[in-house]
């Protein structure tokens, strides 16, 4: 089933690794009392430094949310 992929983009992420990516950092709400809208606003005002990620999923919706040319990292290996 394809998705259509909303986009809702913020600017400000920093540049992290190097080109070319071989990954897309998606954030899955995993909590059936929030959407993904919600997640995609709150990505827009969260500090940085905490991590960030490309994409948000869930409730049937994909929107993206940094641009996917300049990484992403997160909590993880």
């Amino acid at each position: 089933m394809p998705y259509t992929i909303k986009q809702q983009i913020r600017t400000d992420t920093p540049q992290v690794g190097y080109a070319p990516y071989r990954q897309v950092h998606a954030h899955s709400t995993g909590n059936s009392g929030s959407t993904a809208q919600n997640e995609a606003d709150y990505m827009s005002r969260k500090d940085l430094n905490t991590g960030f990620y490309t994409h948000v999923v869930g409730n049937g919706q994909v929107i993206q949310v940094a641009p996917v040319n300049r990484g992403a990292w997160d909590v993880g290996a």
